[in-house]
């Protein structure tokens, strides 16, 4: 079990493997190790064979998106953690000055006026619980798109950062989650994979203007294959 919080390893998808099988032995064995130096240090290996090295530039984009949200997901679960310990601490101080307020009003009070305090508590908690319950959301359901309709999706909001393939490779791959919660809103995520790709490229934030009709977007060499 990794304990230090740091990458173990990294992920070829599935989708390479026939691309892969096509190589000879040796070359598939290069572009393995090559796969490990590049994920672990960023050094990438020079390849003598064309077709190694154009189907090994096509796998680090997916290598760089899986690290990109790995340590995203790194940061936001530590900001959830130290947000989370915050609150047990404010709670816990809540909760001695609330013991201490209600100990002295207990001394105050009369046992007259006990079954009254009683009664009137009782009624402001069950009008709190009807009203958290009346304002709870209702979910939805969620249901996983496919790599197609986050392709259509991407087309008509003009994104040209976003290969669907790698999309749903990778969320399917965490179970469709954002953080620790289930995902509710592909869309959403598809858009901040977007800012996030074209951040990375030095690319310019993504206009308000979509595509024209008829015209595709080829986003990485991967629309090749």
């Amino acid at each position: 079990m990794n304990t230090s919080g740091e990458k173990q390893g990294v992920i070829l998808l599935y989708k390479y493997r026939q691309l892969l099988e096509q190589l000879p032995s040796d070359e598939q064995g290069k572009i393995l190790m090559a796969s490990l130096l590049y994920d672990e240090t960023g050094e990438e290996t020079e390849f003598d064979n064309p077709v190694t090295k154009m189907l090994f530039s096509v796998m680090k984009i997916d290598f760089d998106n899986m690290k990109n949200n790995w340590e995203a997901k790194k940061k936001s679960n530590h900001e959830r953690a130290q947000v989370a310990a915050g609150k047990r601490w404010h709670a816990n101080n809540a909760n001695s000055t609330t013991s201490i307020n209600e100990n002295a009003n207990d001394a105050l009070y009369d046992n007259d006026n006990d079954s009254v305090n009683d009664s009137d508590s009782d009624s402001v908690n069950e009008n709190i619980e009807r009203a958290e319950c009346a304002d709870a959301p209702r979910s939805k359901k969620f249901t996983p798109p496919t790599a197609e309709e986050v392709r259509e999706y991407c087309e008509t909001k003009g994104y040209d950062c976003v290969n669907a393939e790698t999309f749903t490779a990778h969320y399917a791959s965490i179970g469709w989650k954002v953080g620790k919660n289930k995902m509710q809103n592909w869309h959403s995520a598809a858009a901040g994979w977007e800012a996030r790709e074209r951040e990375r490229r030095g690319l310019p934030p993504q206009s308000a203007e979509k595509p024209k009709d008829g015209e595709k977007i080829k986003n990485t060499v991967t629309d090749w294959f």
